[in-house]
């Protein structure tokens, strides 16, 4: 069990946004349409077989799962995830669901 996040914005992008999750980080899809997610140039955490990141794109936001395997990485991702939205939307609304 990780931390998990709601980042609210009002109507998300998908395809633009998995576009910048893939452009920037290394990505892995899975069977539940979510996307696992890690930093490219990091190196490989010993102690975890779980991505340091999972994502959900919504309509209206994306559901972010920190699993607690590499917390340097899951704020990184975080904050990139968080300016990208920003720069395209007025506002977003982050909450634990």
């Amino acid at each position: 069990m990780g931390k998990e996040y709601f980042i609210e914005c009002q109507k998300l992008d998908t395809q633009a946004t998995r576009q910048f999750l893939e452009q920037r980080f290394t990505v892995s899809a899975t069977e539940n349409e979510t996307l696992e997610l890690s930093l490219r140039y990091a190196a490989a955490e010993s102690a975890s077989d779980w991505a340091p990141v999972v994502v959900g794109l919504k309509s209206n936001g994306v559901y972010f799962l920190d699993n607690l395997a590499s917390p340097f990485q899951a704020a990184s991702i975080f904050m990139q995830l968080v300016d990208f939205l920003l720069s395209r939307t007025e506002a977003i609304t982050i909450t634990e669901p």
